[in-house]
């Protein structure tokens, strides 16, 4: 059975946490390379961490690019009178796939965060108390720790 697809509104929110760079970059990836969207989203339940899969994809398509890419230096002496150094300028598919790895930690971080934090139910709420003949009342738990 196939996963359903994403609503408008989380294909929107997972735009958002994506970026347009990567989602451009992840979309002209080769299909078998791509995330599959609707399987990450039936697995994870949290747009957030389907965000971090595309942009660690993104991510790792372009720091292969950007290492087959390198020039490294190049040196010309002329004569032993004349001599020039040119570095590589930096790559710019090294500087987006490092933003985009980084941008899917914060994710990545913001989730688990999530579910460590927060309110912490007590495990007595929805208990009710009393005596038999006094009256019952119920624990509940409000605000934050």
């Amino acid at each position: 059975m196939a996963p359903p697809e994403l609503t408008e509104l989380q294909q929107a929110q997972l735009e958002v946490w994506v970026k347009p760079a990567a989602w451009a970059y992840h979309a002209q990836l080769p299909e078998e390379q791509r995330v599959n969207i609707p399987r990450a989203f039936q697995v994870y339940a949290d747009l957030r961490l389907v965000a971090a899969d595309v942009l660690e994809t993104a991510c790792l398509d372009a720091s292969k690019q950007a290492a087959g890419s390198s020039g490294g230096v190049k040196r010309i002496k002329i004569d032993g009178e004349l001599e020039v150094e040119k570095f590589a300028a930096t790559n710019t598919a090294s500087v987006d796939a490092d933003t985009w790895c980084a941008q899917a930690a914060r994710l990545r971080a913001e989730v688990s965060q999530g579910q460590r934090g927060g309110l912490i139910r007590s495990p007595l709420a929805g208990i009710r108390t009393g005596s038999s003949g006094g009256p019952a009342f119920t624990i509940t738990r409000r605000g934050e720790l």
